[in-house]
């Protein structure tokens, strides 16, 4: 992963994602959460760092997603959907 520009990769199912991103960052969170499941939105609400990003480009099966609304504007956090079927990978990046 690092070869692909990331400094660090979690596997949810090996770790505890929330405790591994406080300790990697020295409690201050991540910078940009990106979850391509949809399915952790609610602890990447809460993993995420003060002005951190979280790119939106699925959602689970029903659409829905319950997260902590005061941790999204006290963070002053920035969600982005990106349609990556009308997109191409390149313009999905940026």
């Amino acid at each position: 992963m690092r070869g692909l520009g990331a400094d660090h990769a979690l596997n949810s199912k090996t770790v505890k994602v929330a405790d591994a991103i406080q300790e990697l960052t020295a409690k201050k969170g991540a910078e940009v959460v990106f979850d391509t499941t949809g399915m952790m939105f609610s602890e990447g609400v809460e993993m995420a760092a003060m002005e951190g990003r979280i790119p939106v480009i699925t959602a689970p099966k029903d659409g829905g997603a319950s997260f902590n609304l005061r941790s999204l504007y006290r963070k002053a956090l920035r969600i982005q959907g990106i349609d990556s079927l009308r997109l191409s990978a390149a313009e999905c990046a940026a």
